[in-house]
């Protein structure tokens, strides 16, 4: 039971410190393992914005006590105070959906 615990473990070592290693940019990959392989130079994970340090906020505006005649108006109030606040930080932000009541920010790591 322990040998199989210890193969076990060993495996998942292993496999941590390829993906890991595949995971680096190339100029560290190159530091570590010189080489001149095409596979590593091309090899990159494309990392999602909440794994770069981003957030997605989506805003959707609750209508359902608002007459039909409102409603329009109050998600233009929504964009207007969202705008403001978007221009008064000092970050950028990378997109902003608006459907028809909800609203979808998002915005980068502030550390790049």
């Amino acid at each position: 039971m322990k040998r199989y615990l210890s193969w076990q473990l060993a495996t998942i070592v292993i496999m941590a410190l390829v993906l890991g290693f595949i995971s680096m940019p190339y100029s560290l990959q190159s530091k570590i393992l010189p080489s001149e392989s095409e596979f590593l130079k091309n090899t990159y994970i494309n990392l999602g914005l909440d794994l770069q340090g981003g957030t997605q906020l989506d805003y959707k505006v609750d209508l359902r006590n608002v007459g039909d005649a409102d409603k329009e108006s109050i998600v233009e109030g929504v964009k207007e105070v969202i705008s403001k606040r978007e221009n008064s930080l000092p970050i950028k932000i990378l997109a902003a959906k608006i459907r028809r009541f909800l609203i979808v920010l998002k915005i980068p790591s502030c550390l790049t």
